[in-house]
């Protein structure tokens, strides 16, 4: 709700670039993997609900991946700078390829389709089972 937060602590993260070349198109997918505990409650839901600890996976993963595109637009478009090291992946998988495009790779990066495959886990919702400041009976379980 607005106005209404629960902050994360993130634990641990992995990203992992799988690039594609097909028919003279670059694409890279980008996997990530994300743990984190939940540091603080601000809102009226019961983080050690199952079902709420899953709706708060699925609004992280949401808000990680609006970030991310929000940064590759940037970075790909208006910077044009390789700011996630899609060259190094590129570069790696396909060396022949790679060679004939590295002295120009700032006309080609902003053409590269990025697909990204978020998971995100919760590993402990906190010590607390109450939102601060609420009574049991204002906390949503489901």
């Amino acid at each position: 709700k607005k106005g209404e937060s629960i902050s994360l602590d993130p634990i641990r993260q992995t990203t992992k670039l799988i690039p594609t070349l097909k028919n003279g198109k670059w694409k890279i997918l980008a996997k990530i993997t994300s743990e984190g505990t939940i540091v603080q409650n601000g809102s009226d839901l019961d983080v050690m609900s199952p079902q709420i600890t899953k709706r708060v996976e699925k609004d992280v993963e949401k808000d990680i991946k609006k970030r991310i595109n929000q940064s590759l637009k940037q970075v790909k478009k208006g910077m044009n700078v390789d700011a996630f090291g899609f060259a190094d992946a590129f570069h790696q998988k396909y060396p022949k390829e790679w060679s004939k495009v590295k002295d120009h790779w700032d006309t080609v990066l902003p053409d590269v389709e990025v697909k990204i495959d978020i998971k995100t886990r919760v590993r402990r919702p906190g010590l607390s089972t109450t939102p601060a400041g609420l009574k049991e009976k204002e906390v949503e379980k489901k």
